[in-house]
């Protein structure tokens, strides 16, 4: 009998779970269909997971059909010497073809530009990262070179700067970059180098390497090299390169012993150990180098700015620069200060001559950019974009105001007031005789003189030298 009503409520349980079951479902059914009458649509059910679509590879836009050790045509630059006729297109040859990315070099040695613009009379260590040659590529060349269409296929590479490969100099920080140039390593790595029997593991020649440069390179300053039977025989070359020219030519690489020299290409195709020029020589040339997509990668308006340009040794190298083609011999005379007059954050660079005669220059940078307003005797407002210059002698005092805007100096006013031998000072605005208050209210009006700042502690050249050589060792 207990064996019965065991199985009785056993029985019973597995009835009643199954019954309890039957009107859960029934109520979430009723639920479903509450919620389709009330919202006007089924709740949403959980969709399969998709399989990932795979990206339609591109289809190229420029260069369809190109292979290592081709040559193409992309942008412009001067080469013929005759700047009335245009730019001419530039040759690059094909190094290396990766999908749809294309490493090019120049065929031709384009442009003399030194490694570094160095001060007058003094010798710093530089690496590519801190080379004024790195931003003249990626900025100047970049502009010039190359339209918009163009520069949509261009890649910022990621570059990797090893130290010497025999000497160990240091090679820097890497450095991320539009337009650049080649190291020893990317030398091995794409052209056939071999070692000249008697020269020793360290050096490395290739008559592939010998690279002529156009016309307008050439009237830059740059020596040709001639290639004779002896050089072909010096360096294991067949004679087919008899009578090639070549000019020397940078690497990305330091030079064997100090960041005072860095690493270059000889006219001869010779390079390697000890085989350097220093930084700021004006005999070398350049073959700048690229990769470049074949499908448009990107806008212009996205193009990456790696800060180069508000990178204080990019402005305080333009400043240099200009000293040195500009002020030249004369740089060591003068007195020099930073200011703050536009809102940017590059100052002005006011140089002082101590003469009445010469006065005062105020450089600002801007883009990449050098202006300079000379001959000025200059007060200005902290940050306003406004100079005021007071000069004269002899009786007749002008004054002009100045507004630095986007690294150019307009003129805006000018006057000037009169003291006459007879007696009696006398004021003209636009030629036109006004009174001293009208005067100075008109000034005023423009440039509040109550807010104005004088240029003072001007320092010394080898002082303004130290200061500007601290700082870019500081970064």
């Amino acid at each position: 009998m207990k064996k019965t009503i065991y199985t009785v409520t056993v029985l019973a349980m597995v009835m009643a779970m199954m019954t309890a079951c039957g009107k859960k479902a029934e109520l979430a059914y009723d639920v479903n269909k509450e919620h389709e009458e009330i919202m006007g649509e089924k709740p949403k059910e959980e969709e399969p997971e998709k399989e990932p679509k795979e990206e339609p590879v591109k289809e190229p836009s420029i260069f369809p059909d190109i292979k290592a050790g081709d040559y193409v045509e992309f942008g412009r630059y001067e080469q013929d010497c005759d700047s009335s006729n245009g730019p001419e297109p530039v040759e690059w040859k094909v190094l290396d073809v990766d999908g749809n990315r294309v490493l090019l070099i120049s065929r031709y040695v384009l442009e003399q530009k030194e490694y570094c613009i160095e001060p007058y009379d003094i010798k710093w260590d530089v690496t590519w990262g801190d080379s004024t040659l790195r931003p003249w590529l990626n900025f100047d060349f970049y502009d010039m070179a190359f339209d918009d269409d163009e520069k949509k296929h261009i890649e910022t590479t990621h570059l990797e700067n090893k130290e010497h490969p025999f000497r160990h100099t240091e090679g820097g920080a890497d450095t991320d970059d539009r337009v650049f140039i080649l190291s020893f390593e990317e030398l091995e790595k794409y052209f056939d180098l071999h070692i000249p029997e008697d020269w020793g593991d360290w050096s490395r020649a290739s008559g592939d390497l010998i690279t002529d440069a156009t016309d307008y390179a050439k009237t830059r300053g740059l020596g040709t090299d001639i290639v004779d039977t002896d050089t072909c025989d010096m360096y294991g070359y067949s004679h087919e390169f008899v009578g090639k020219h070549g000019v020397d030519w940078w690497m990305r690489t330091p030079g064997s012993y100090s960041g005072t020299e860095t690493a270059f290409v000889s006219g001869s195709g010779f390079l390697g150990d000890e085989c350097d020029w220093a930084v700021d020589s004006t005999r070398v040339g350049v073959r700048p180098a690229m990769w470049i997509s074949r499908c448009e990668s990107r806008s212009v308006s996205d193009t990456p700015d790696d800060d180069m340009k508000k990178d204080e040794r990019y402005w305080k190298y333009r400043y240099l620069e200009y000293i040195n083609d500009v002020v030249q011999e004369d740089a060591p005379a003068m007195r020099y200060q930073f200011v703050y007059i536009d809102d940017d954050d590059i100052p002005e660079l006011v140089m002082d001559s101590g003469t009445i005669a010469f006065g005062q220059a105020v450089l600002s940078c801007h883009d990449g950019k050098v202006a300079c307003l000379d001959g000025v005797n200059a007060d200005y407002i902290e940050r306003s974009g406004l100079i005021y210059s007071a000069t004269g002698q002899m009786g007749s005092y002008p004054y002009e105001i100045y507004r630095l805007e986007n690294g150019k100096f307009d003129l805006i006013d000018s006057g000037r007031y009169e003291e006459w031998p007879e007696g009696g000072t006398h004021y003209y605005l636009e030629e036109n005789e006004v009174s001293e208050d009208e005067y100075n209210k008109h000034i005023n009006g423009i440039f509040d003189t109550s807010k104005k700042s004088r240029i003072e502690n001007f320092v010394s050249y080898d002082h303004f030298l130290r200061f500007v050589e601290k700082e870019i060792e500081k970064e």
